[in-house]
């Protein structure tokens, strides 16, 4: 095998690894998250409301991170692999195709839906009316994590056709 055929291989079987475990780090956050967020609901207040959420926040990001990498390890292959005349399978460009999935098919690589409902719902378990200052805190801390879960799905939609962008600009540079 060249050099450049043990790096394709090796780099789909990161994408693999990578993908499997962005798969079942999301699930598992959420529950995990269940599990913290019922057991601090008899502690300390400020426990309540923010190891739930520090859970909920840890497994996002490393369900972003995964899957960050993932697509960009993608545009690489895309464009120093497929790109380059070899007889190798075209998947990352096939993967890039427009096409429109049919209804209730539409994909959520980063559980957006699934962090978003825990965050609410966490919200909604460590409500507490009887203290002002918590409340504030509680409020500003579940409405970040919702922003954060929002702007990084915005992000993610844009991230192929621009980490394609900037590999295909890259390629001269790195082949001479």
């Amino acid at each position: 095998m060249t050099p450049a055929d043990i790096e394709f291989t090796e780099l789909r079987r990161t994408i693999a690894v990578r993908g499997t475990a962005r798969l079942l780090l999301g699930p598992a956050t959420i529950g995990l998250w269940a599990a913290v967020a019922m057991s601090a609901r008899y502690g300390d207040p400020r426990v309540q409301i923010l190891l739930p959420l520090l859970v909920l926040t840890a497994g996002f990001e490393g369900v972003r991170a995964l899957h960050i990498g993932v697509e960009r390890i993608g545009r690489y292959l895309q464009v120093f692999h497929e790109g380059t005349g070899r007889s190798l399978p075209k998947w990352e460009a096939a993967a890039m195709a427009p096409s429109r999935p049919g209804p209730g098919l539409a994909l959520s690589p980063l559980f957006t839906p699934l962090f978003t409902l825990a965050c609410l719902a966490n919200a909604v378990l460590s409500w507490d009316p009887l203290a002002p200052i918590l409340v504030a805190v509680w409020a500003a801390a579940h409405l970040a994590l919702i922003v954060r879960v929002a702007l990084a799905d915005r992000a993610c939609r844009q991230q192929r056709v621009s980490d394609l962008a900037h590999f295909q600009a890259l390629r001269p540079t790195l082949l001479d």
